[in-house]
């Protein structure tokens, strides 16, 4: 064999050994592409239910969620589920669902903790989580990240159920935020160190009276919807003439645009004095009744009255659900009150909702780490410590000289919110409505 055949016998040789190369390494590309797809194949139907239901399989999917204690471990192309028993929980403590436990730590709605955990903004355990997915209250292992920061989700769900007895004060915005920066109910409201108070339903600008607020979400939405029928009391000043048939009408049910709507009672508290020569004809034309009803449309009360011809100068509500206006929260200005116990037990019985317990309230460090709580202590134990310092006969002449000054301001202050408080109350148009009205508090 002459040179050039060699040479041309190993120029062969190498090009068959780099094709078969190639070829070996292009098929293992593609196990390793087609791996990485089943992976993600795999990855889509375990955790979205959206793309379950692109996949026609997403009926499968909810009805695997549904169950109380089991969670989606795998779904065949088929559709058929495969489940995976979680840990059993401890006695007397109920899983809860992940949108909610993120919910209550204050960082977002319900609705808002769910459309987290779509977009895959949410992890358990380093774990994409789930829609509808639930988590042991008691397994300290178990880390809630969103958007990678871990969340104190324990602390929160410890935390007990408070109501807020508020009365809002017209010319207030039932909204967290106003955009045109005017005074919003929440502005007066206390802060709480986890989570964040949810309003029970809501008032119009234009109307004062009683407004409940809760930490507890589920109540406020058990609290709020129609099928619960619970009974709202509002005291209303109408001008015009009010007949017993117009009564009549609007306690039977009139048509308005949304629908069939009534007052469930009228009762004519004011200025109803009847017309010798008529009796189904009122004589004044600025009545005061007390309405209720069971269901909360917006500007109902309202609308009612005006399909009636009769047009609704003020409105307050004076009851909610049982929690009666109290007279303690000043008239005109707007204050709260907390609900005690049996009041809140009284909300929960009304809706289904397990009664509070005294027990159930945590110290004042539950949840902290170790670090947080010892900042805490300490910052009480400084705050102690300058309280019994103020009154201490080694304080200073400088410091005593001081807080003479401080007194001489807040007097000062003082006497300056009662004269506003004073011009406020004049700003009222009918002096007599005021007088009334304090009266039927009383």
């Amino acid at each position: 064999m002459s040179i050039t055949e060699k040479v041309l016998k190993l120029i062969k040789a190498t090009k068959e050994k780099k094709s078969l190369d190639a070829k070996k390494a292009k098929e293992k590309q593609q196990k390793k592409e087609q791996a990485r797809k089943n992976l993600h194949r795999r990855s889509i139907l375990a955790r979205s239910a959206e793309i379950y239901e692109a996949e026609q399989v997403g009926e499968a999917y909810l009805e695997g969620l549904s169950k109380a204690k089991a969670e989606v471990a795998d779904i065949s192309s088929t559709g058929k589920i495969k489940l995976k028993t979680i840990k059993q929980q401890s006695k007397g403590v109920r899983p809860e669902r992940l949108h909610k436990v993120i919910a209550r730590t204050g960082i977002c709605s319900n609705r808002k903790a769910e459309q987290l955990i779509r977009e895959g903004r949410v992890s358990v355990n380093g774990e994409r989580a789930l829609v509808g997915q639930q988590i042991d209250l008691n397994d300290s292992s178990i880390k809630v990240r969103v958007d990678g920061e871990i969340i104190k989700h324990r602390a929160s769900l410890r935390e007990p159920c408070q109501v807020l007895i508020y009365h809002k004060a017209e010319g207030e915005i039932s909204s967290r935020k106003d955009p045109e920066g005017r005074k919003t109910v929440f502005d007066r409201l206390p802060r709480l160190s986890v989570g964040r108070w949810v309003q029970v339903g809501r008032l119009d600008a234009n109307t004062s009276g009683l407004l409940l607020f809760t930490n507890d979400g589920e109540l406020a939405h058990r609290l709020m919807h129609p099928s619960y029928n619970i009974e709202r009391k509002y005291l209303c000043r109408v001008y015009g003439e009010v007949t017993d048939q117009m009564i009549k009408k609007i306690t039977d049910g009139i048509e308005l645009e949304d629908g069939i709507a009534k007052f469930d009672e009228v009762r004519p508290i004011s200025g109803l004095e009847a017309d010798e020569g008529n009796n189904n004809q009122r004589k004044k034309a600025n009545a005061w009744f007390e309405v209720s009803l069971s269901e909360g449309r917006k500007h109902e009360v309202r609308r009612i009255w005006e399909s009636q011809a009769v047009i609704v100068s003020r409105l307050i509500r004076v009851e909610y659900a049982g929690i009666r206006l109290n007279r303690q929260l000043s008239i005109p200005q707007s204050g709260y009150l907390e609900a005690d116990l049996d009041e809140i037990n009284m909300l929960r019985g009304l809706v289904g909702l397990a009664p509070e317990t005294e027990g159930f309230r945590p110290s004042d460090f539950a949840g902290q780490t170790k670090s947080e709580a010892k900042r805490q202590k300490a910052k009480h134990l400084r705050t102690i410590k300058r309280a019994i310092f103020k009154d201490s006969k080694y304080r200073g002449k400088q410091a005593r000289v001081q807080d003479e000054k401080n007194k001489e301001q807040h007097e000062k202050r003082k006497q300056l919110a009662e004269k506003i408080s004073q011009k406020n109350k004049k700003k009222f148009s009918n002096k007599n409505d005021n007088d009334f009205v304090e009266k039927f508090y009383n």
